[in-house]
């Protein structure tokens, strides 16, 4: 079934595929406390290792349901203009999806598709019975092709209302805004469902400027009976902190800044790296450190240890809260390779952070 729920952006790239629920329970509810309305409204900006965690419902075309749960985390902030790179998580918590959105939480991307201009749930400064209007267009690489797949954007907006909601996460004051997204393909799609419009109500919070519920549907002209979806609805679950985890994960990669993931315990992420360049990994607490290849796991009790995997040869320095790995190959690397570090917290061993590294030529 590829049943797909939308969970907190207008670009159709933000979709969740459809799960078993399920998940961590929840902290104790959140509770903005209560303001006077003021005429208009501006998020505060997001801070490294903000937290979400969405569940939705969704309908299908053919009447097939589907639940999900998703995580989004910030992991770095560029202090130059504000952007900021968002990591998203599946059910099973681990990374589906990294995204950059611009100082105005406006999307610029997808993995390797890019939006432009950035489109937004609404516009700040925001305010009751403000309108406005967004046109995107959608860029993304095809697969063994040198074309790109384009799909165009045209949005109109309102803000209908200023109320105060309740959801699992806690009670929030919020925008209530309507947006009508009219969504077509360009070149490159082959979609049977072009165009088709989605209409979206969503709740707001004023102080973070995250959905804090929205309702979504979907029509296609024709009409069609199939697993693309019908209606959703989401709703936010659960807020944290990163001065709330028991530890956090920074990484990065020499030679590619942009190369940085942010991770808490119980997360399973992603680093690329090329080989002949290092790139570290660190922790805010001690830990102990593993390294996977295949089915071999290798302890790193800390100081300098030296192994080989598929030809190439790391060369790693671990202390209790850093990781730094070398790599060197004898001629070029034929193909990408594959390995996993683990970072365990020393106090508490059930608390760990899972790190996927590729390898590239």
């Amino acid at each position: 079934m590829n049943l797909k729920l939308a969970v907190v952006s207008l670009s159709v790239l933000s979709l969740v595929a459809c799960g078993g629920g399920g998940g961590d329970s929840s902290p104790a509810p959140v509770v903005t406390p209560p303001v006077t309305p003021p005429t208009s409204y501006t998020p505060v900006p997001v801070k490294s290792g903000d937290t979400y965690t969405f569940s939705g419902v969704g309908t299908a075309s053919d009447g097939t349901t589907g639940s999900s749960t998703s995580t989004e985390q910030v992991a770095s902030i560029n202090p130059a203009n504000g952007n900021y790179v968002k990591n998203l998580f599946d059910n099973n918590k681990e990374l589906s999806s990294i995204r950059v959105y611009d100082a105005a939480n406006g999307q610029l991307t997808d993995n390797a598709c890019t939006i432009s201009p950035s489109i937004k749930e609404v516009v700040f400064p925001a305010h009751v019975g403000q309108t406005f209007n967004q046109t995107a267009v959608n860029t993304c690489p095809l697969q063994n092709s040198t074309a790109n797949q384009i799909i165009n954007f045209n949005a109109s907006g309102q803000v209908l209302s200023y109320e105060n909601i309740t959801v699992p996460a806690g009670t929030f004051n919020t925008l209530k805004v309507q947006n009508k997204v009219v969504i077509t393909n360009g070149v490159g799609t082959g979609l049977a469902i072009d165009p088709h419009t989605q209409d979206r109500t969503c709740w707001v919070d004023i102080v973070t400027g995250v959905n804090v519920k929205c309702d979504l549907v979907n029509t296609y002209t024709p009409a069609i009976s199939s697993t693309y979806l019908a209606k959703s609805s989401i709703q936010l679950t659960s807020v944290s902190q990163a001065s709330a985890a028991a530890f956090t994960l920074t990484g990065s990669t020499a030679g590619n800044p942009s190369a940085y993931l942010y991770a808490i315990p119980g997360y399973t992420t992603l680093l690329a790296a090329n080989v002949g360049k290092n790139f570290e990994l660190d922790t805010t607490q001690p830990v102990a450190w593993s390294m996977i290849t295949g089915t071999n796991t290798v302890n790193l009790s800390g100081g300098n240890t030296t192994i080989s995997y598929n030809g190439v040869s790391f060369s790693v320095t671990t202390t209790g809260t850093s990781l730094i790995v070398s790599t060197s190959y004898p001629a070029k690397l034929p193909n990408t390779v594959n390995l996993t570090f683990k970072a365990a917290l020393v106090s508490d061993k059930t608390k760990i952070v899972t790190v996927n590294i590729f390898l590239n030529p």
